[in-house]
């Protein structure tokens, strides 16, 4: 059950810029995809007694609500918790170390990783080698599920917003593109892609401009100009 309160709380927190709100909506957003898939039964339920523009008790809120509602209230606040046991309203108290792990990209790399590719339903995959000298691998047995990979999506864009050293490309159309320190990080989904995928790549390479094979006066337009040149070539090739 989302409470109507609560979102309204996390609406302004997160138009705000604060970090947990954004995440919050995402994973109630993800909540949403998983009750139109028929996976979870979500109901939204607003109260009456809540009015914008002054400060809600939302603590006070959500247990009553879960108390009208016959629910059970999840948290991971201990004092919430025993408040709302003391009230009769059935509580399951999650710690924060029951957090559920969410493996961060940075873990699919090592040093001849040049990109990530992770997909719902396959394989991690990694391509490794240097440009011009690469291969495709698969890391492990193990399947990406499509919430892991949302997860992951909700972090890499929450730290994008909250780094100094990323920020966001593009979005749009079920397509997000994230420079995020060193890495550039596609994430895709439905209409632009047909599942749930994050693409992570980051450069292996640092070669100076004398070892590339141009003509004097291109390498004086790159270094002086850095405008009007356009740069194509197949995937590997080290563009």
């Amino acid at each position: 059950m989302i409470v109507g309160s609560l979102l309204a709380d996390l609406e302004a927190r997160a138009k705000a810029g604060e970090v947990d709100a954004i995440r919050g909506l995402k994973e109630l957003d993800l909540l949403r995809e998983m009750h139109d898939k028929k996976q979870v039964n979500l109901v939204f339920k607003e109260e009456r007694s809540y009015r914008y523009g002054k400060t809600p008790d939302l603590d006070g809120i959500v247990r009553d609500v879960a108390l009208t509602e016959h629910g059970i209230l999840f948290t991971r606040d201990a004092v919430q918790a025993q408040v709302a046991r003391i009230m009769g309203v059935g509580v399951r108290y999650l710690p924060p170390e029951q957090d559920m792990e969410v493996k961060w990209i940075d873990d699919y790399f090592d040093d001849d990783v040049m990109s990530v590719h992770l997909r719902a339903g396959t394989r991690p995959r990694v391509k490794r080698g240097t440009p011009g000298n690469m291969c495709i691998q698969e890391l492990c047995e193990e399947i990406s599920g499509e919430i892991e990979l949302r997860l992951l999506g909700s972090e890499i864009i929450e730290r994008c917003h909250s780094s100094s050293e990323g920020f966001l490309e593009l979005e749009r159309g079920g397509s997000t593109v994230v420079q995020l320190e060193n890495m550039r990080i596609v994430i895709a989904q439905p209409p632009f892609a047909d599942g749930y995928e994050i693409t992570a790549a980051r450069p292996v390479a640092r070669i100076p401009l004398d070892q590339y094979r141009l003509s004097d006066q291109m390498k004086e337009r790159v270094v002086e100009k850095k405008r009007g040149i356009i740069l194509a070539g197949p995937p590997g090739a080290g563009k």
